[in-house]
């Protein structure tokens, strides 16, 4: 779940340096051959502040900033990898003020596809941004539906039709509890149908499709652990107890009904074509594993043992599994996508026309299947595009925003690097280093602490 940063707007600012760099070294030469004629050292300083401002602001052409969170929750511990997605509501709201006193219009994605596509004008000096939020947390409800409607702003939710409740009604939100009782409400779970429809209603929230299932295959047969106690694997659980998906925080612990299970590489399940291991060599597997008086997993090195049993009975099969064909897999993510469509329309009586990739990835075949399922517009972080009218308006790329930007603790950082991310998106490339230097910085600090303090949480565990 970490950000991505390999795409269109990505690729746009490092070549900016890029010829910045070369730039430079023009200037340099030029300097050093006008040693005797003081008057044109000021004139290359100057000309040397234009094309630096020329190369490294590049505001025009226009470039929609869609900006991408997750989850809003003063108590977003149940998610496990809350320290890496999570805002605190205070965080959040300091963003929307930001915005709010910065002049920015907020749109809907459908919105930003129009204006992409010519269908909507957009006003030519207006700041406009688009925000949006995956995977159908609670907090949307409890948290950011507030905040949108006290700064009257928009948003788009991406969420996955298969972890909608059903529910009686809507949950409490920040808006009618007391600040200093938010850490009593229940913050845990995924949105409720009520609650979609009433954001839908109030006009501020557009909701559009991420899939139904939102979860993993096998990609390939290398082999990577298995299943036993501390070691859940969560895309498993959900595939194998599709019932349990809107509790699975409740269940994956005391589940024991995978242990044994062996892991293979894994991968989106939209995005690969699945890795299959024969069904008949598992069954004997866990039926050696669970016999009775053998009591694997109540010995420390249950998982050692397990390998090399693993390995001892699969050392000479030569097709110890198969991968999904190219048919099936089209077929597959066919039904996931039209699933979570007709889900969403027949339950919202709405148009569902984009759709954002499950942890931002997607294969050539995906997007092919999306698009004949009448999607007009797929969202990705990883999209080689920059949200440019004219520039593959089908494809809307985004920026990830999330907390530890710096890979620490630091409301002050995290709020830093918001507008880094936001104005650099834009075409401010000059700050371009700072945003960079603090995305090391996370990527480094985050491998620190699950390699040195054994931070591992149901991603990161299998990795």
């Amino acid at each position: 779940m970490r950000p991505i940063f390999d795409n269109g707007a990505t690729r746009a600012r490092a070549m900016a340096w890029v010829g910045w760099l070369g730039f430079v070294g023009f200037m340099v030469a030029l300097w050093w051959l006008t040693l005797p004629l003081p008057w044109m050292r000021l004139s290359l300083l100057l000309a040397f502040g234009l094309g630096t401002r020329l190369i490294l602001v590049r505001r025009w052409p226009r470039k929609i900033p869609v900006l991408n969170y997750h989850s809003v929750s003063a108590c977003p511990e149940w998610l496990q990898i809350a320290d890496q997605v999570s805002l605190t509501p205070a965080a959040f709201e300091c963003q929307l003020s930001y915005l709010a006193k910065q002049g920015y219009r907020t749109l809907f994605v459908s919105e930003v596809h129009q204006a992409l596509t010519g269908k909507m004008r957009l006003l030519s000096r207006g700041q406009y941004v688009a925000l949006t939020f995956d995977d159908g947390y609670a907090d949307n409800w409890m948290a950011v539906f507030p905040l949108l409607r006290k700064y009257g702003m928009k948003a788009t939710l991406f969420v996955s039709a298969g972890f909608i409740a059903e529910a009686m009604g809507c949950r409490p939100t920040i808006e009618e509890t007391d600040r200093a009782k938010w850490g009593s409400l229940d913050w845990s779970g995924y949105l409720t149908w009520p609650e979609l429809k009433a954001m839908q209603a109030s006009g501020l929230v557009e909701i559009q499709s991420h899939g139904d299932a939102h979860t993993r295959v096998f990609v390939e047969p290398e082999l990577k652990g298995f299943v036993g106690p501390g070691k859940p694997d969560l895309w498993m659980f959900w595939n194998a107890l599709p019932e349990m998906r809107t509790q699975w925080w409740q269940k994956l612990a005391e589940n024991r009904s995978l242990w044994g299970q062996p892991v293979f590489r894994q991968g989106p399940a939209l995005a690969h074509r699945a890795y299959r291991p024969a069904p008949e060599t598992v069954a004997r597997f866990l039926a050696w594993a669970g016999e009775p008086g053998r009591a694997i997993f109540d010995k420390p090195d249950w998982e050692e043992r397990l390998r090399g049993e693993w390995l001892r009975r699969n050392a000479d099969l030569a097709n110890p599994g198969r991968l999904e064909d190219p048919e099936s897999y089209v077929l597959r993510v066919m039904e996931d996508l039209g699933r979570a469509r007709e889900t969403l329309e027949c339950k919202l009586h709405t148009t569902v026309e984009v759709l954002c990739w499950p942890e931002n990835a997607f294969s050539e075949e995906s997007e092919a299947a999306a698009r004949r399922l009448g999607y007009k517009a797929t969202v990705s972080n990883r999209y080689n595009s920059r949200n440019v009218a004219g520039e593959a308006p089908g494809l809307i790329v985004r920026t990830f925003i999330g907390c530890r930007a710096a890979g620490i603790r630091s409301p002050l950082l995290d709020f830093a690097a918001f507008v880094l991310e936001l104005k650099v998106f834009e075409g401010w490339y000059l700050m371009y280093p700072f945003l960079a230097v603090m995305h090391q910085a996370r990527k480094w600090m985050f491998a620190l602490r699950r390699h040195c303090l054994c931070r591992r949480d149901y991603v990161s565990i299998w990795a």
